[in-house]
């Protein structure tokens, strides 16, 4: 009987010791693994922009105070050049995590003029007092170019093969002034 007592107090005492391993253990783990996400998003944040040129007596802003979103998605307030670099960082320290980063300073620089084009723009309607508002978006660093299949659509000789009629396996096909789409709705008269 002496023989159980001792060996259930030594394991007690051992499950003692494990629970303020573990709990020591644990803490030092979650601090570590806040710190390390504290870093990975400081240097992703960093890590996506790429300065412009910077005009004359503009001073290079601290990246780390120019990160939040709503630093341009509010535009009303972007009124000097200062201001309205710092919106340009957060802006492309938030493009989502696909989106190409500037490949130069020179492609920063040509980016920051339609940048502060567009929300020049967004400004403008938003002052109209209209029955809706315009925002600052993932269009606002973009060439007429790179924004024409967004606003007009593929063009039929860029259509990937397998989308084009007859190519799916998808029988709801429609047909839409001659040509049939895969897996189209059909239009409402």
């Amino acid at each position: 009987r002496r023989g159980m007592n001792a060996e259930f107090g030594e394991f007690q005492t051992f499950q003692h010791y494990f629970k303020q391993i573990n709990l020591r253990f644990m803490t030092m783990i979650k601090l570590v693994l806040a710190v390390c996400l504290l870093a990975v998003v400081h240097c992703q944040d960093r890590s996506r922009v790429v300065l412009p040129e910077l005009g004359e007596g503009l001073q290079t802003p601290d990246i780390s105070k120019c990160l939040d979103t709503a630093l341009y998605e509010s535009s009303e307030h972007l009124e000097t050049e200062e201001e309205m670099m710092c919106a340009f960082i957060a802006f492309q320290a938030n493009k989502e995590p696909e989106a190409a980063v500037y490949a130069s300073k020179e492609e920063a620089t040509m980016r920051y003029g339609l940048f502060k084009e567009c929300v020049r723009e967004v400004k403008d309607i938003n002052d109209e007092q209209i029955t809706w508002s315009a925002e600052v978006n993932f269009f606002c660093d973009m060439t007429e170019e790179e924004m024409y299949p967004y606003v007009h659509g593929i063009p039929q000789n860029e259509i990937p093969g397998d989308m084009l009629p007859g190519s799916s396996d998808d029988e709801e096909g429609t047909s839409l002034g001659g040509t049939e789409y895969p897996g189209s709705p059909a239009p409402a008269y």
